[in-house]
């Protein structure tokens, strides 16, 4: 990640020299847009609202039917956010 737009500049150079880079990065992200999927990603917002929800009420609530709670894992290995679904 950069932290300055020279920083940045010295990146985007050195991956428009890198072929072999970019080519595995291309991958790196064909592989990872396939867990954006529109169901999926509702699926994990309304989760989430949902959990956020049932914590702000002074009454315990039950969760909204159909969903499962979602946890969102901040330490992946490449520093985005990874969701994971729990089966309560």
């Amino acid at each position: 990640m950069a932290r300055t737009a020279e920083e940045l500049g010295v990146k985007v150079r050195w991956l428009l020299g890198d072929q072999l880079a970019r080519e595995s990065m291309g991958r790196a992200g064909l592989a990872r847009v396939t867990e954006f999927g529109w169901d999926a990603t509702a699926r994990r917002t309304l989760a989430l609202l949902d959990e956020e929800r049932r914590r702000r009420s002074p009454l315990p609530l039950p969760r909204a039917a159909g969903l499962e709670p979602a946890r969102v894992e901040l330490g992946s290995p490449n520093g985005s956010p990874s969701y994971a679904r729990e089966r309560a």
